[in-house]
């Protein structure tokens, strides 16, 4: 199995390195065609340059800020994707820039051909592999069942897909209760009071919660008035500084960081400034290099013993025999 893998990635490599030197421009053609449709697209994009690569595109009723310095979207298409959206290419256009330049690196052809540059070695038959002198490894031991083999997995009940198409509704997981003693866990058929004669329970009432006074009063702490209440306490307290005025909710609308509307480079602590500060910053990450070695493994490599050839073999018996020979001839 692994040397089918092993087979299918190799010839998988050199395939991609053939098709490569077919295409054509700088970067992919599945990224080229997703490009295009952003681009026709765009047609519907209407920008407004607010200054410092910064525009607001108008679409479909919606407006999006788009900050062609920072390669953001606030769609957030452009950020996930690496390739340009339809907001940030109508912004290109006007600035007459070809969008193809702005497609992340990572879907350039010359990245793609370095993917594939190498090649898997093949490696070779397994009478020429060097014998080490371990232990044999055996597979592990298998019980054969009786009967004949499960073809498909065991299905969930909400798995269990009904004759006319889609999936049966089951009543698995639901309580069930008793017509006549509403007891749960039971049904009508199977219910003891039933069997004994005995005469149906009253259904049970849903009792409404009952809100505490607390409540009512921190939900609503003025109540209403009626109209002879209002007229009453008009003719009980003419005067103006007996009246007590109730104070209308006034409504106020919070406002969100992403709804805020970005302001030009003014001064070092403006808003643009800050989001630029704070804006995820690309460092290269340094390789680590190779991890010192232990003591206890160049001891036990010094005292491992070398794997000597096998006498089992005619090649390891025909060997041993050609040493003592030379040993004796010395001697």
């Amino acid at each position: 199995m692994i040397d089918k893998i092993k087979s299918q990635l190799s010839s998988r490599h050199y395939s991609k390195q053939q098709e490569v030197k077919k295409w054509d421009g700088p970067i992919c053609p599945k990224i080229k065609k997703r490009l295009l449709k952003h681009i026709e697209w765009s047609s519907n994009c209407y920008p407004t340059n607010a200054g410092e690569g910064i525009f607001l595109v108008t679409s479909h009723g919606r407006d999006y800020i788009v900050e062609l310095q920072m390669k953001a979207c606030t769609c957030r298409r452009w950020q996930l994707t690496g390739i340009p959206c339809p907001h940030s290419i109508s912004c290109y256009r006007d600035e007459l820039i070809d969008p193809e330049e702005m497609v992340h690196k990572c879907y350039a052809l010359c990245n793609f051909s370095k993917a594939y540059a190498r090649i898997i070695m093949p490696c070779k038959d397994e009478r020429e592999w060097q014998k080490m002198g371990g232990c044999l490894m055996k597979p592990p031991l298998y019980e054969n069942k009786r009967g004949r083999k499960a073809k498909n997995r065991r299905m969930q009940p909400e798995e269990v897909i009904a004759r006319q198409g889609g999936k049966k509704i089951t009543r698995h997981g639901t309580i069930i209760h008793c017509s006549h003693c509403n007891n749960p866990g039971h049904n009508k058929k199977g219910c003891s009071a039933f069997k004994q004669g005995l005469p149906v329970a009253k259904p049970m009432q849903k009792q409404m919660r009952k809100r505490s006074r607390t409540t009512f009063e921190e939900e609503d702490p003025q109540p209403t008035m009626s109209r002879q209440n209002e007229a009453t306490t008009e003719q009980q307290a003419p005067g103006p500084s007996m009246t007590q005025v109730s104070e209308e909710p006034v409504v106020t609308q919070v406002t969100q960081e992403h709804d805020m509307p970005l302001i030009g480079v003014l001064h070092p602590h403006s808003m643009m400034e800050i989001m630029r500060n704070e804006a995820p910053k690309q460092n290269k990450r340094k390789m680590p290099g190779p991890l010192p070695e232990s003591s206890f493994l160049k001891e036990a490599r010094a005292a491992m013993p070398s794997a000597g050839t096998s006498t089992a073999t005619r090649l390891g018996s025909l060997t041993t025999r050609v040493e003592v020979m030379r040993e004796a001839k010395q001697h």
